[in-house]
């Protein structure tokens, strides 16, 4: 019987393919605090949750520092929701957003990269509670995005590689922090 948690990993399957999640390694990361997922620039990317935007960067390019163009949203719990490495922002700082509204396009702006050579373009989608970052995947229930092909052969993008299942791992990684509070 699938879980709330491997449904929203499908749900993530739908905006592209996840190629590193929560707690997983990247080259500069022994823990990576979000969920990466790759697929074409331009891809539009969801509102995740509901909210109002606090923040929006652009002007980033490919190698330079951190996120790159971002988009942050807080939602009503005040919790802050970090989408990195953006092509475009479709919102500004005030806008309330709704959940599944399109906020940003894919991208490879700031340190983004592809272990694998190949385009880096991707989201790497953050969730910050009371100044720590915690599992984005619970909040990926609404994450969907039309007309979205998965499958767009682009590997490795931002993490640890392929084009493979992490549902096991997410869940694994999500219960273990869980047990930890």
């Amino acid at each position: 019987m699938p879980t709330a948690l491997s449904n929203n990993y499908e749900n993530l399957k739908k905006l592209g393919n996840v190629t590193t999640g929560y707690g997983g390694k990247t080259a500069g990361e022994p823990f990576h605090p979000g969920i990466d997922v790759a697929n074409r620039r331009g891809t539009q990317i969801p509102a995740f949750t509901p909210g109002v935007v606090v923040d929006v960067k652009t002007g980033f390019k490919n190698g330079d520092k951190d996120f790159g163009n971002l988009v942050k949203i807080r939602d009503a719990g005040g919790k802050i929701h970090q989408y990195g490495h953006l092509n475009q922002a479709l919102v500004r700082p005030g806008q309330t957003v709704g959940q599944n509204q399109p906020i940003a396009t894919m991208g490879d702006s700031g340190n983004s990269y592809s272990p694998t050579g190949g385009d880096s373009s991707h989201l790497d989608y953050r969730v910050e509670s009371r100044g720590a970052y915690i599992n984005p995947l619970p909040f990926t229930q609404g994450g969907q995005t039309p007309n979205v092909t998965n499958g767009s052969g682009l590997r490795g993008t931002g993490g640890i590689g392929g084009n493979f299942d992490l549902s096991k791992q997410l869940v694994e990684a999500y219960r273990q922090r869980q047990g930890a509070r």
